[in-house]
């Protein structure tokens, strides 16, 4: 089990330093750990904590790995706490189709293809490639 109830708490309650936010949530990290807070009513932690469970009943590609993952339900709010993976963060980039501007990391084509099998969402940043591994770090809907 990754993670503590004390460490979901702090970061409910802000009381980590943020890393960063995305549509629907905002993750804080503590060390090698990040913990998700959901923005609003949104359930993107549920979501997300149900997909990791269906992810790991399959077998993964060889060069794919799931970021391991937890749930604490803090005063009926879900945190996921989540291993942070120091590598480079990749998106499923459109710049070669459609000219778009950007200033993130492309993830192949192919290999977009392959992880949309387990994950709905390749484009903003839900793949970090470590030593030729592809992580999932984010599996929600």
């Amino acid at each position: 089990m990754i993670g503590t109830y004390e460490g979901a708490r702090k970061a409910l309650e802000g009381d980590l330093p943020h890393l960063a936010s995305g549509t629907s949530r905002h993750v804080y990290r503590d060390g090698n750990l990040v913990y998700k807070i959901d923005i609003g009513w949104d359930e993107s932690n549920l979501a997300e904590w149900d997909t990791y469970q269906k992810i790991l009943s399959v077998d993964l590609e060889p060069n794919i790995a799931l970021a391991e993952t937890n749930l604490f339900m803090v005063d009926d709010v879900p945190v996921i706490c989540m291993e942070y993976i120091d590598g480079q963060p990749m998106a499923d980039c459109y710049c070669n189709l459609v000219g778009e501007e950007h200033n993130e990391t492309c993830l192949d084509a192919g290999m977009a293809v392959v992880i949309s099998k387990y994950i709905d969402d390749t484009g903003g940043m839900n793949v970090v490639i470590k030593d030729g591994i592809y992580y999932l770090i984010d599996f929600g809907e």
